[in-house]
């Protein structure tokens, strides 16, 4: 699951495309 950027914010959405 990827979540937006702008949303979600830079940190969280790396952390979950790891």
């Amino acid at each position: 699951m990827k979540t937006n950027p702008t949303t979600s914010g830079p940190a969280v959405s790396t952390l979950l495309q790891q």
